[in-house]
């Protein structure tokens, strides 16, 4: 991502784009992963906003690489929730073998 810092609206994407990227994270947390997802479209939206309107790619950029970014860690996310599932499966099994052996 290589916003300018010294363009005032780029300065201004760069804040919002981290609010976006703590907001979402707190969500998937506290809501789980179709919550969150508002704002990984939130961040398509303005880079669409950036293309279009302002014409300024480097903008459109940054705002997709932070939705990429939210988009990995939901896979994250994920992937560590059925770990954790798939382990405690695993743990009532076990104990369950013992239980009847």
């Amino acid at each position: 991502m290589q916003l300018d810092m010294n363009n005032i609206q780029h300065r201004r994407l760069r804040k919002l784009l981290a609010e976006l990227v703590g907001l979402h994270a707190n969500c998937l947390h506290t809501q789980g992963v179709e919550s969150a997802q508002i704002y990984q479209s939130m961040a398509v939206g303005i880079s669409r906003v950036c293309a279009a309107v302002l014409v300024d790619y480097a903008a459109a950029d940054a705002c997709l690489e932070v939705h990429e970014h939210m988009y990995q860690h939901d896979r994250a996310f994920i992937a560590s929730k059925r770990s954790n599932t798939q382990h405690w499966a695993g743990e009532a099994r076990a104990s369950d073998m013992r239980a009847s052996a």
